[in-house]
C-alpha cells in the first residue's frame, strides 16, 4: 500500500504547541493517530505514547491504556525537575498533579493483515474515513454516536481515569478504488459535513505530494468551513503490495527544529537592525552637533552669542533626552532634526536683526 502523512498546527501557533501525533510502522503494517485534548496536561507527551503503542502492538485497549500511564508521569516529573533546575517553581504543574489532573488524547489506528484487508480501531474524533472512487461513497468510522462536538470519547493519563466512552473495533478491506484516511477531527467534521463534494475534497486530497502543499490545502478548507485545530492526515491508497510504501511522511520533531532555527535567525536580524539603528541615530547626533558648531561660528561676532548658545546647548539636551527614550522604537526622525534646525535659523535672525 502507497502512503503519505501530514501533520500541522493551529493557526497562529506553532508546531512545538502542536498536540497531534501519529506514528508509522513498516515492519508490523500498524499505522496510528492521536490527538491530544487542548485542555489537558501535556497532551502531546500523551498522544505520542498512544501512537507509538499502537503503530507498535497493533492495539491499544484499556490495559494497554493503564500500562502507558506510568510513562506519561515520567515524562511530566522530567519536565518538572528541569524546570526546577532551571530555576523556575512549577507550582501550577504540582497544583495539576496534586489534583490528579492528566492529559487526555483520542486515537485511530489501523493493521493489515495482508496487501489490502486491515483491522483496525477508532475513539473519539479521530476517525478512519473509507471512501470509494468509483461511485465517492464515504464511511466514516468512530467510536462517537453524535455529531461531532467539543466533548469526545478519550484515554485519560491517570490508570484509575479511563476517560470517556470505549474503543471500538473495526475492519475493512483496500482495493484500487479506495482510498482510506486516518484523520483528526478537523478533517472528520469536515468531510462529514460536506460529502456530497467528496469527490472533489478526497481528489484534493489525493494529489498531496509534500508539506508545503498540504499546508496550503488546510489553509484553503479553512476558509471554507473546517474549524481551526492541529490537524493531521495519513492517506492509504492500494498499490498491491503488501509492504508499506511511505512516499511522504511529515516529522514533527524535525518541524520544531527548523521553526526553532528561523526563529534564532528571526532573532539574530532584529538584534542586527537594533545595532544599526543605533548606530544610525548616534551619527544624527553627530551631524546635529556639528552643523549647530558650524551656525554658531556665523554669528560668534553677535553681542548675543550667549544667548544663543544656551538656546543650542537647551535644543540638543532635548534632542538627546528625546533620543535616549525613544531611540529603541522610533528612532530620531528626519523632521525633528529640521525643526530644530528651523528654530536655531529662527533664533539666528532675530539676533542679526536686532542688531
Amino acid at each position: 500500500m502507497k502512503i503519505r502523512a501530514f501533520i500541522t498546527h493551529k493557526l497562529c501557533e506553532q508546531y512545538a504547541d502542536c498536540q497531534d501525533r501519529f506514528c508509522i510502522n513498516e515492519d508490523n503494517r500498524c499505522i496510528a493517530l492521536s490527538d491530544g485534548m487542548s485542555q489537558s496536561i501535556f497532551p502531546d507527551y500523551w498522544a505520542e505514547i498512544l501512537a507509538e503503542q499502537y503503530a507498535k502492538e497493533g492495539h491499544c485497549d484499556d490495559e494497554d491504556r493503564k500500562r502507558l500511564c506510568s510513562l506519561w508521569m515520567q515524562q511530566v516529573i522530567k519536565y518538572r525537575n528541569e524546570q526546577i533546575e532551571l530555576g523556575k517553581d512549577p507550582w501550577k504543574l504540582d497544583n495539576f498533579l496534586a489534583s490528579r489532573k492528566g492529559a487526555g488524547a483520542t486515537i485511530c489506528g489501523v493493521r493489515f493483515e495482508n496487501a489490502k484487508d486491515w483491522k483496525g480501531d477508532v475513539l473519539g474524533d479521530s476517525c478512519i474515513i473509507m471512501v470509494n472512487t468509483k461511485d465517492w461513497t464515504i464511511e466514516i468510522l468512530t467510536s462517537e454516536e453524535k455529531a461531532f462536538d467539543s466533548f469526545p470519547d478519550f484515554y485519560d493519563s491517570y490508570p484509575e481515569k479511563p476517560g470517556r466512552g470505549t474503543i471500538k473495533s473495526v475492519e475493512g478491506s483496500i482495493s484500487p478504488d479506495d482510498v482510506l484516511l486516518l484523520v483528526s477531527d478537523p478533517f472528520s467534521e469536515f468531510i462529514a459535513n460536506n460529502q456530497e463534494r467528496a469527490q472533489e475534497l478526497i481528489g484534493e486530497l489525493q494529489k498531496l505530494g509534500n508539506h508545503e502543499d498540504y499546508c496550503k490545502l488546510v489553509e484553503d478548507w479553512r476558509v471554507k468551513g473546517m474549524h481551526n485545530d492541529d490537524s493531521t492526515l495519513c492517506v492509504i491508497e492500494f498499490d498491491g503490495d503488501i509492504n508499506m510504501n511511505v512516499n511522504h511522511r511529515d516529522d514533527i520533531s524535525i518541524l520544531i527544529e527548523e521553526e526553532k532555527k528561523e526563529e534564532k535567525v528571526e532573532v539574530s536580524i532584529v538584534q542586527n537592525e537594533i545595532l544599526l539603528n543605533e548606530e544610525i541615530s548616534e551619527q544624527k547626533i553627530v551631524d546635529t552637533i556639528e552643523e549647530k558648531e558650524y551656525k554658531e561660528s556665523k554669528i560668534s561676532q553677535s553681542s548675543d552669542l550667549q544667548v544663543f548658545f544656551n538656546i543650542v546647548i537647551k535644543e540638543l539636551e532635548a534632542l538627546i533626552s528625546r533620543f535616549n527614550k525613544r531611540y529603541k522604537k522610533d528612532n530620531i526622525k528626519k523632521h525633528d532634526i529640521k525643526k530644530i534646525r528651523e528654530r536655531l535659523t529662527k533664533e539666528y535672525e532675530n539676533l542679526t536683526t536686532s542688531d
